[in-house]
């Protein structure tokens, strides 16, 4: 191997050791809080070392198959290897808990393209077989450079997803097995969602059950959600209320704003507006943003609450901070009428844009408003006709019905007939009733549809029970005939 490919991967070691490439991945602010790698880390760093390392251009790393090189890169950090690798499958895979870090003196920092490695880790190189089972130790590494080619040729062997989520999957049992109620949890998930497993939400519901009573609110969270909804159980909403009540008290925020769902709808509990309030605000003080936006909703309203327009503003500015689309979205609305806070249509537009950039459709249709009125901002119907479709492809039927109405007129958009009867329909079937009546009228003339008076009749009809007064009238129209 060529003194340039040596030095090279010398550098690239360095470099990891203190941090500064993976800056660019972002990968060392994972280990220092002890979670997983995303996937893309994992992948992108192997991949490149093999690049910088071999000059083999076109390899590529698997998570599975990275086993190998990430135990090679990992020598310098500060916790026990096979701990880190454990949870970084199973946190790959499941998510859950950060990792308890533990301190590893044996192992000193150093470049690891120049220090012999010590003996008992290597091990570690080459413990995957290419079926991505454990094999025993391949051979005695005597350098870390020689362990790092042998990781780096292993690396680009490849497993299935399949083969990673089921080796992910018995790890968790068997730390479930051995007590480790947030493995049970997460061992509960994947039965649930049917990942790394057949799907049994029976064996879902025990796992959540054996998680709750051996401490873990996660494990009380997941079983109550079952209970609420009624998912792989018989619904009941007192169990679900207990459970939820046990998750709050043990920490775990979020199932305090649902225990104030609870009581807010009067569900499985007397109904309580004072109660779900203060669980609100005990749930957005754990930092769940759903928390400080319901409790910003009561304080807007004054429901259990004492009505402060002030207080509810700063409540959804926090949820917003916290990427809570939704408020985002309430803001701009706020920003939009003046209510609560000066009007402030630039504020309003930026709002609207972070909502809509949250997958909040009803912000993009809003900021589509904005954008064909010129309000707030320049006027751009190429631009309202980008966020209207952003919005119906959300599944918001009055952004399908304006996107038809601006085919139907050829606003914005070349005029186009068809498309605007499909528009219609899909947000008549969504619910909007004033795209019945549009959809009707086009059946009633045969444009861009054969011509059906019968069907537009049921349009109309349809449209006059969702409180489209046009199309009462156009119904009466008919009858008058």
């Amino acid at each position: 191997m060529s003194r340039h490919v040596t030095l090279v991967a010398d550098k690239e070691a360095e470099l990891w050791a203190t941090e500064r490439p993976v800056a660019v991945l972002h990968g060392h602010r994972y280990l220092r809080q002890g979670l997983p790698y995303p996937t893309g880390v994992i992948e992108g760093a192997c991949s490149l070392r093999i690049i910088a390392g071999v000059g083999t251009a076109r390899a590529h790393c698997s998570v599975c198959g990275a086993e190998p090189i990430f135990r090679v890169f990992s020598l310098p950090a500060t916790w026990h290897l096979d701990d880190r690798w454990a949870f970084q499958l199973t946190g790959q895979i499941f998510g859950g808990p950060r990792l308890e870090l533990r301190p590893q003196a044996v192992v000193p920092r150093h470049r690891l393209g120049s220090v012999v490695m010590r003996e008992r880790h290597a091990h570690h190189i080459g413990s995957i077989r290419r079926d991505g089972t454990v094999s025993g130790c391949l051979s005695r590494v005597k350098s870390a450079w020689s362990g790092l080619v042998v990781a780096l040729l292993l690396a680009t062997t490849s497993c299935s997803k399949e083969v990673l989520a089921r080796r992910a999957m018995e790890e968790l049992l068997a730390r479930c097995a051995k007590s480790d109620a947030a493995a049970c949890t997460r061992a509960g998930a994947a039965y649930g969602q049917g990942v790394g497993t057949a799907k049994n939400t029976t064996q879902a519901a025990l796992l959540y059950q054996k998680a709750c009573d051996g401490g873990d609110p996660g494990g009380c969270f997941s079983l109550g959600q079952m209970f609420a909804y009624g998912d792989g159980v018989s619904k009941d909403s007192t169990k679900a209320v207990r459970l939820y009540e046990r998750a709050c008290n043990n920490g775990f925020a979020l199932a305090c704003s649902m225990l104030g769902d609870m009581h807010l709808r009067g569900d499985g509990v007397l109904q309580d507006l004072s109660r779900a309030a203060l669980l609100y605000q005990k749930a957005c003080e754990g930092g769940v943003a759903l928390g400080c936006y319901n409790i910003g909703s009561l304080r807007e309203k004054g429901e259990g609450v004492d009505k402060d327009l002030a207080r509810a503003v700063l409540l959804y500015q926090k949820a917003c901070e916290n990427r809570f689309a939704p408020a985002c979205c309430k803001l701009g609305v706020m920003n939009l009428l003046g209510d609560g806070v000066s009007r402030n249509l630039a504020g309003a537009v930026e709002l609207f844009q972070r909502a809509c950039d949250g997958g909040y459709a009803l912000c993009c249709y809003n900021l589509g408003g904005l954008c064909e009125n010129g309000e707030g901002v320049d006027k751009d119907l190429a631009r309202a006709v980008l966020l209207y479709q952003k919005a119906c492809e959300g599944n918001y039927a009055p952004a399908c019905s304006k996107l038809g109405y601006m085919n139907l007129r050829g606003e914005g958009v070349p005029r186009n007939l068809a498309e605007a009867a499909l528009l219609f329909q899909r947000a008549c079937d969504g619910g909007d009733a004033l795209a019945c009546n549009n959809l009707g009228a086009m059946y009633a003339r045969g444009e861009g549809v054969a011509k059906n008076p019968g069907l537009a009749e049921k349009l109309y009809r349809k449209a006059c029970d969702g409180d489209a007064q046009v199309g009462c009238r156009n119904l009466h129209r008919l009858d008058a005939k």
